[in-house]
């Protein structure tokens, strides 16, 4: 009886620690946003080629011997006068072990003539700024999530 209970012991012991080792903190931002686009010049200097509205979800998976990084998005490109271009569905992926130092990443995408970005207005949008309420998170998710996933 003795000789189980220190198996049992060890096995238990073992348990903790690969629980503990394991633990891993998830992290996820929903964001819509506009951003600029840049591009070098002949003289090397950036100018303004056009916008992009974002709809996006980064997913961060965070442990002691690895890191994940998840991105899901659509893009609508317009030009320096607010003329719609095209669209860019996103799926990209990111993967690093820190035990081992192994990268790796993948990057899918799709263009569309549609735009489709929501919870961004279609004028005067270059100084757009938005907080999302949880209700407003749950729907950019699910609509970026609805494109994303058939890529």
């Amino acid at each position: 009886m003795k000789s189980y209970s220190k198996y049992i012991l060890l096995i238990l012991s073992l348990n903790i620690m690969l629980t503990a080792c394991s633990e891993t903190e998830v992290t996820e931002h929903i964001e819509v946003f506009v951003s600029e686009s840049l591009e070098a010049n002949e003289e090397g200097m950036f100018e303004r080629k056009g916008y992009e509205k974002i709809n996006s979800i980064t997913t961060t998976e965070r442990s002691e011997n690895h890191i994940n990084t998840t991105i899901k998005a659509i893009k609508d490109y317009y030009d320096a006068e607010g003329r719609y271009l095209h669209t860019e569905i996103i799926h990209s992926y990111f993967e690093k072990s820190t035990v081992t130092q192994f990268e790796d990443g993948n990057e899918q995408k799709k263009t569309t003539t549609t735009p489709l970005t929501i919870f961004i207005p279609q004028e005067n949008f270059e100084q757009f700024s938005k907080t999302l309420s949880a209700d407003e998170k749950k729907k950019v998710k699910k609509h970026v999530s609805s494109f994303v996933d058939d890529l």
